[in-house]
C-alpha cells in the first residue's frame, strides 16, 4: 500500500471529518484530489507533536518499578543558543 493510500484511508475514517462531510457535502475532497503544490503546504501540528513526544517519555519502559519511579525517561534534546541552554522545540524543515 502506498503512502498516499494509507493517508487517504486514515482520513476517510476520521470521525470529525465524517461529520464535516455530512454537514457540508461537496466541500471536503479526498487527499488524492489535492494538487502537489497544495500538498507541500500540509503540516503536522507542532503542538500535537510536542504532546505526543511527551507521552512517549515512558513507552519504552518494561519494568514497572522503573516506570513508577520515573527512571530512564526519554528527555527532549537540549540546544544551546546565544549562550543559553533550553529544551529543543519542534520545528519544520523545508
Amino acid at each position: 500500500m502506498t503512502e498516499r493510500c494509507r493517508s487517504t484511508l486514515w482520513i476517510q475514517k476520521d470521525p470529525v471529518l465524517g461529520v464535516y462531510r455530512r454537514a457540508f457535502p461537496g466541500v471536503f475532497k479526498d487527499l488524492g484530489e489535492l494538487s502537489a503544490d497544495l500538498k507541500s503546504h500540509l503540516r503536522y501540528p507542532q503542538d500535537l507533536f510536542a504532546i505526543q513526544a511527551a507521552q512517549y517519555e515512558t513507552f519504552h519502559m518494561t519494568d514497572s518499578t522503573g516506570l513508577l519511579q520515573r527512571e530512564d525517561l526519554w528527555v527532549a534534546p537540549q540546544e544551546k543558543y546565544d549562550g543559553t541552554v533550553a529544551a529543543m522545540e519542534p520545528y519544520y524543515i523545508d
